[in-house]
């Protein structure tokens, strides 16, 4: 009996270098929404840097500049995410958005802002205080913006 009858030969199969593999193409809006909340990131992290001498001093609980260093991470886990095409991530991030606008909103409603931070910080203090708000908001809006299929159906 030939080896080339042989019914019991394992089967053969071509072997690629992955040249003729169809690369995913990330959206444009992707990429600019996880450059949004990279900036958001790193305005959290000059803050935490800035008050880390509060924290030694006693001024800031160590318990929230603990909580901030997790919500850093927990936001550059998401830009990870995003980037790699994850739909809950999207999801996560419109969650969280949404309660920092919710949060914003009480805020105003109860006129507590206008009561501390308009009297106390500059409109540039002011403006940075709401601009990781708005990046945020601008950032869930590119990636559900439609058309996107999102990101080729690639949720994980």
């Amino acid at each position: 009996m030939s080896l080339e009858n042989n019914p019991y030969k394992p089967p053969q199969a071509e072997l690629g270098d992955g040249s003729t593999a169809k690369t995913l193409q990330r959206p444009r809006a992707v990429e600019f929404a996880v450059v949004l909340i990279g900036i958001n990131i790193l305005i959290a992290v000059i803050r935490i840097v800035s008050s880390w001498n509060g924290m030694l001093a006693g001024e800031t609980s160590g318990l929230s500049m603990l909580m901030q260093i997790l919500g850093v991470a927990l936001w550059v886990w998401i830009c990870f995410a995003l980037f790699s095409g994850r739909n809950w991530a999207r999801i996560l991030q419109l969650i969280l958005t949404l309660i920092s606008l919710l949060g914003v909103v009480a805020l105003f409603a109860t006129g507590q802002v206008a009561a501390s931070a308009f009297h106390y910080l500059s409109t540039g203090e002011l403006v940075m205080s709401l601009l990781p708000l708005f990046l945020s908001i601008a950032a869930v809006y590119l990636v559900y913006v439609p058309g996107r299929s999102w990101f080729a159906k690639r949720a994980g």
